[in-house]
């Protein structure tokens, strides 16, 4: 059935479930001429007169209620359809296909979803961890979280995170190695660097001028969530990015190191495919993404703030200074 048939076939519907023009118009919010012109070009296309008008009265023919019986049927599955279309864009459901670095769904991601899943339960989310760039269309993935240039402009980036990476190193390491007061003092330190060779140069910042610091690290690895649990477990000083520290740094199990030295790195962000007709399961869960990731940073400015003024943090502090962030317990 062509679209001008179904159009058709609908006004015809409604014309028959009514008995009649008039009233069929007005419920249609069409002129009553125009609704009339097209039921005659739709029995003129079928070769058939469907109703039988009078002065007073609308019936239908014998092939104009075998014809109304069948339509009838594509027609209210059809709103049903179009109901149920609605309903998922004006109401966040379904399955949503997320694909995010392995590093970051491990941590921020997971420690979210809880909250994300109790906030929108008819909304089950499907997790592709990987690092590569999938192509989100021919996937099927309804949303990405990615670091870097924009490498497709088809796709809608939302800027969610500046990245910054920052010293961090556990209380307990601290307490028995000292806390450097210098970047000179880094040499005497254990640290805990991400790669696949143990020699790194760090590019640090302080006040815009750049520092470079050659560390040699006892643990080396490709996995910034590893890189967090190792430094978490006392194994040294580590280069850091600061949204996956929030918890750590909020409950006390890591502690900014050096605060006025940073690295700047690419910008994250939440991509999707389209802003038009976006689903509202996907602009529920972008939203949410974005305001997870400002309390993340909130937690880690306050932090910056207090190691400044040479105290350590605790979350008191951290409430008092930002109002009540929702931080979960970092594992």
């Amino acid at each position: 059935m062509e679209q001008s048939d179904l159009n058709a076939a609908q006004l015809f519907v409604e014309v028959a479930r009514r008995r009649s023009f008039t009233r069929a118009a007005a419920a249609l919010g069409l002129p009553k001429s125009t609704l009339s012109r097209k039921i005659t070009a739709l029995e003129t296309r079928l070769g058939a007169r469907l109703l039988q008008r009078t002065t007073r009265q609308l019936h239908l023919t014998d092939v104009g209620a075998a014809y109304y019986e069948r339509v009838c049927r594509v027609v209210s599955d059809l709103t049903e359809a179009e109901a149920a279309v609605s309903e998922a864009q004006a109401k966040p459901r379904g399955v949503l296909r997320v694909t995010a670095p392995p590093d970051l769904g491990s941590t921020v991601l997971a420690w979210a979803m809880p909250e994300f899943s109790a906030k929108y339960p008819e909304v089950e989310v499907v997790f592709e961890l990987s690092g590569r760039f999938l192509d989100l269309v021919a996937e099927g993935i309804d949303v990405a979280l990615r670091a870097g240039k924009r490498t497709d402009s088809s796709l809608i980036a939302r800027p969610i995170f500046s990245g910054t990476f920052a010293l961090y190193a556990s209380p307990s390491y601290l307490d028995a190695h000292g806390r450097p007061e210098t970047i000179e003092d880094l040499a005497e330190h254990a640290t805990v660097v991400f790669g696949n060779s143990p020699e790194r140069r760090w590019i640090l910042s302080e006040d815009g001028h750049d520092h470079e610091v050659l560390v040699r690290g006892r643990v080396a690895v490709e996995d910034y969530n590893y890189l967090r649990l190792t430094t978490v477990a006392g194994a040294g000083i580590a280069l850091l990015p600061t949204f996956l520290v929030g918890p750590d740094l909020h409950f006390g199990h890591l502690e900014r190191v050096l605060p006025t030295f940073s690295q700047s790195t690419d910008t994250l962000y939440v991509v999707y495919p389209s802003r038009e007709f976006l689903p509202a399961k996907t602009r529920a869960f972008v939203d949410f993404v974005v305001e997870k990731f400002r309390e993340w940073d909130q937690v880690c400015s306050t932090c910056t703030k207090v190691c400044l003024a040479a105290e350590r943090p605790t979350p008191a502090q951290l409430v008092a200074s930002e109002g009540a962030v929702s931080v979960p317990r970092a594992s």
